[in-house]
């Protein structure tokens, strides 16, 4: 078995995946050092605790200086009186703690201050009251300290009540304590909780846990002497301002604004609740999406890989919900989130534009890859035996079959070359050709007795379907380097093509394939053919599917040589393209064409022809003021001209070409885009050129019927097409279910041999046009 091609481009080798990975773990690196989605995190975190949401224990009971208080006590501040009041009732429910949110740091009368001290001694429990520092103003660094006037503080114990809200104004932190008038104080909530923690150390607030089941009780309530205390006993309690007019609120996730004492009452009860877990960062995260996308590299299957980074994101999401609600810990992981999504985005994208090379390399009907694949493969400086074989009426035997049987006959076809061939792949070209590489330093005896093997296996007959199908080929073969693939795969089917009667192979002459003589014939007689009009135009019929009319045609150059007969334009093109004799046929075309618009436009029929433009000819300034002479003399059938370039015709030049090809739309000439799919241009980058059709080329068209990857990549190009502005045309529509294959797409017009095939201009106008200045309606020959 042959192995000696080089590795196929469209493969994704572990170095281009480890490349990739590197270029997705940068974008993960930087998502997490910018802290990428944070508003998205906040917002992923509020939908964790709602999942998770719960009940305060109920151990922390707010005593709220409520609306009700404010009104019952007229004024505000109050006598301080009024807190020893307080204490002395609520020593009859023996509470295990007080804690004041309300600040003592200035005296008030001796006999008010003195009246809470005595209270605050008196009670069985524990005082706490609250020390805090603030910003001593806007233009300086400088700290107020603020702690309880010295009577308060003999008998009760001090807590930091600081909270910081984040930069955007809301509360999602609180602290373990915080240090002022240089000793180190616990926090409120630490102190109510009974739980230790590190001076100035921050943990998040639990918003899991539902303010709302929070216990309350109005402060004007106990004093008065109607609220029932007997649920107060061993509870800690909290008292607090409530009320709005005092002023003591924050904005906080999910509850929108809330009292300072609830917000500390919810802090405490996220320490009761053991909620109060560690925050690992972006890190983890990062550090196990970084292992995905290196991880994906090894992975040779693109599903995979792309498995693998979407189960690694919801692998982190629930990973970080059930820690949570396990009480572990808590870790971002929006950063790593975007930062995966981007490489599994760049594997898609990557995927559908190898789709896209894949396809241009592929033949649909057989699932083969083509010829461009195989000469792209091609080792520059190997030395190859390309081996390409030819079948007599293959065409005519296929044609009888059905899509099925087709599809049988290719299957068995290959499975035999593929078993006697010898060699690693076999490739197809143009659908009637296969072709397949060998290494050139076996003995050329040992292959012709290969191939004639080869020869008897494939002809022994193929049932395919009620039919025995007995094919007769015909091997050619050609050497050379890998750097010539092109040559070599064209010199070997042009060997297959000529059968000879002394055996089933031809080995091909380098002199002969190239057509020394043959391409000298044509040149020599290239003038002549010109004088005496040998070269003639074919119009092939142009349906528009929306009026059910052939409304125009693609004029086709023909050579009916006197002594040889009709040529192929395959056979003449190129070598006149090559010899610059393009130029002057085609002008001579342009006139043709141009003398046939005018007749039937005296004769009251309309029409509109496209006529074809080389790329090479774009550029030549003689040549664009050779035509355009001779339309400043067919001002009356301008509009009826369409040019038709290649997708590739500016690669060269764009420059020059576009600007040439705005220079003949100003006539009044249409643009076309003709081949669209063979080259490596997006429709962007066409509606940069003065055009507004494209034309999909025949090789994606012809099997739309039967192929999904081709419905699907002309469904997307024609819907693009329309989004962009540009007329579609389809080439190669050869039966009834291509045509309404097509049709069902949206497509505006069609072309192949089902429609018509390219006939001379009078037969065209008998065939196609009225006399009525209409085109003819084409529906009923194409159903009949």
């Amino acid at each position: 078995m042959f192995s000696g091609l080089a590795s196929p481009k469209w493969t994704k080798s572990l170095h281009r995946r480890l490349v990739l990975a590197t270029a997705a773990a940068m974008i993960i690196l930087l998502s997490s050092l910018l802290n990428m989605g944070a508003g998205l995190e906040d917002v992923w975190k509020d939908g964790r605790d709602a999942i998770q949401e719960r009940s305060a224990t109920g151990d922390v009971v707010v005593v709220e200086i409520d609306a009700a208080s404010m009104a019952a006590f007229k004024r505000w501040p109050w006598p301080r009186s009024l807190y020893g009041r307080l204490l002395d009732r609520l020593a009859e429910a023996h509470p295990a703690m007080v804690a004041f949110d309300i600040d003592f740091s200035a005296p008030s009368t001796h006999a008010e201050d003195m009246a809470f001290a005595r209270a605050i001694d008196a009670f069985p429990g524990t005082v706490l009251l609250p020390t805090f520092r603030q910003a001593a103003g806007n233009l300086t660094d400088d700290f107020v300290e603020s702690l309880p006037i010295e009577p308060l503080r003999q008998s009760a114990f001090l807590a930091s009540v600081n909270v910081h809200p984040d930069a955007d104004g809301i509360m999602r932190d609180y602290s373990y304590g915080t240090r002022t008038a240089g000793v180190p104080r616990p926090s409120m909530a630490a102190l109510l909780a009974g739980t230790t923690g590190k001076i100035e150390q921050g943990f998040h607030i639990d918003q899991s846990i539902d303010p709302a089941t929070i216990p309350r009780i109005s402060f004007a309530s106990i004093v008065d002497g109607s609220a029932d205390l007997s649920h107060l006993a061993g509870k800690r309690l909290f008292v607090g301002a409530t009320a709005i007019e005092l002023g003591d609120r924050y904005a906080v996730p999910r509850n929108g604004v809330l009292p300072g004492v609830v917000i500390q009452a919810q802090a405490a009860e996220t320490l009761l609740l053991g909620r109060a877990f560690p925050d690992l960062g972006r890190s983890p995260a990062t550090m196990i999406a970084l292992a995905a996308v290196f991880g994906a590299a090894f992975l040779k299957r693109r599903r995979n890989r792309l498995i693998l980074l979407a189960g690694t994101i919801m692998a982190l999401h629930v990973a970080l919900l059930a820690s949570e609600m396990m009480g572990v810990a808590t870790f971002q992981v929006i950063p790593a989130t975007l930062g995966l999504a981007a490489a599994f985005a760049i594997i898609v994208l990557i995927g559908l534009n190898e789709t896209i090379f894949d396809k241009e390399r592929t033949d649909a009907a057989s699932g083969l890859r083509n010829g461009v694949a195989l000469t792209e493969e091609l080792v520059p400086d190997g030395q190859y035996r390309i081996v390409a074989i030819n079948f007599r009426d293959f065409a005519e035997i296929t044609a009888m079959l059905s899509g099925r049987e087709r599809e049988s006959l290719w299957a068995q076809l290959i499975e035999r070359l593929k078993i006697g061939s010898g060699a690693g792949e076999i490739f197809v070209y143009r659908g009637d050709n296969y072709v397949w590489a060998l290494p050139a330093d076996d003995p050329m005896d040992e292959l012709g007795e290969q191939l004639e093997g080869l020869g008897a296996v494939v002809a022994n007959p193929m049932t395919v379907g009620a039919h025995a199908i007995r094919l007769k080929p015909h091997f050619g073969i050609s050497q050379g380097a890998g750097s010539d693939g092109a040559d070599l795969l064209a010199r070997a089917i042009g060997a297959a093509s000529k059968p000879s009667s002394e055996r089933i192979w031809t080995l091909d002459d380098i002199e002969l394939a190239r057509g020394v003589r043959e391409r000298h014939a044509l040149i020599g007689e290239f003038p002549a053919a010109l004088g005496d009009d040998q070269f003639w135009v074919a119009y092939q019929p142009q349906l528009h599917l929306a009026k059910g009319q052939i409304a125009s045609a693609e004029a086709l150059v023909r050579w009916r040589h006197p002594t040889r007969g009709e040529l192929s334009p395959g056979l003449f093109i190129p070598i006149f393209e090559e010899e610059g004799l393009i130029q002057s046929l085609t002008l001579r075309v342009f006139e043709m064409v141009i003398a046939d618009l005018a007749r039937w436009r005296k004769e009251g029929k309309t029409l509109r022809v496209a006529v074809n433009v080389s790329g090479t000819l774009l550029t030549n300034e003689m040549f664009n003021r050779a035509l355009h002479s001779r339309l400043d003399q067919a001002a009356d059938v301008l509009h009826a001209l369409t040019l038709e370039v290649t997708e590739t015709a500016t690669l060269t030049d764009p420059e020059r070409a576009i600007a040439a090809l705005e220079a003949y739309r100003a006539y009044g000439l249409e643009i076309s885009i003709d081949d669209y799919g063979t080259g490596q241009s997006t429709l962007s980058y066409l509606r940069s050129f003065p055009a507004s059709e494209i034309k999909i080329d025949q090789s994606f068209v012809k099997h739309v019927a039967t192929s999904k990857n081709d419905q699907l990549l002309v469904r997307s190009t024609i819907g693009l097409a329309h989004e962009l502005g540009f007329v579609v045309v389809a080439e190669g529509i050869e039966d009834a279910e291509c045509l309404a294959a097509i049709s069902e797409m949206g497509c505006d017009i069609v072309q192949g041999w089902h429609i018509g095939k390219p006939v001379p201009a009078a037969e065209f106008e008998s065939e196609y046009l009225t006399s009525a200045g209409e085109a003819a309606t084409h529906s009923d020959r194409l159903t009949a």
